[in-house]
């Protein structure tokens, strides 16, 4: 049968486009624009993800997961390491008197950017505090740092940003007398 015979054959047929084609091997020939990918830029797996930034709006649904940090307190001193997660829990029972020193390590370095965190402690029967005049790169409006609820087991939550990669932090309180 010649050519021109097949194609009068089939003129006027409608066809139906393929539901769900499978295909196998390569593929060539097929670029990011011909699936309207014309404005995506191919990247590693290991680059995307080692410096995420996001631009622009963002939305996240289910939540947002973050790591709970390191933190070690002895003595009069507390250190939280911000290379480890922005949030910590201390329990000041194992601190022989008030927190005099508080070490924040690993402060992000970038200009132009914030770093910030949380702290959850729990009281212990000694009734430990911070000795918030001592320590002074941290800022609470009005002027003075809050008094940790007293009592054995007592929990407060405190946030800590800073806006100048750590030379001045901004203290304010999420909550007290949690039990």
């Amino acid at each position: 049968m010649s050519k021109a015979r097949q194609i009068a054959d089939y003129a006027g047929t409608t066809f139906a486009p393929l539901a769900s084609p499978t295909f196998t091997g390569t593929v060539a020939g097929v670029t990011a624009s011909h699936v309207g990918l014309g404005n995506v830029t191919n990247i590693s797996h290991s680059a995307m993800f080692s410096s995420p930034s996001l631009t622009g709006a963002s939305q996240f649904t289910g939540g947002i997961v973050e790591k709970v940090g390191t933190a070690s307190n002895s003595g009069s001193t507390l250190t939280v390491d911000l290379a480890t997660g922005n949030f910590f829990q201390v329990d000041l029972a194992s601190n022989s008197g008030n927190i005099t020193t508080f070490t924040i390590s690993n402060i992000n370095a970038t200009s132009n950017q914030l770093s910030s965190f949380i702290l959850k402690t729990e009281n212990s029967a000694s009734n430990r505090n911070f000795t918030w005049s001592s320590l002074t790169n941290i800022a609470w409006a009005g002027g003075a740092g809050p008094d940790l609820t007293a009592g054995d087991g007592k929990i407060d939550i405190l946030s800590f940003t800073t806006y100048n990669n750590g030379t001045t932090w901004y203290g304010a309180i999420v909550g007290q007398d949690f039990t």
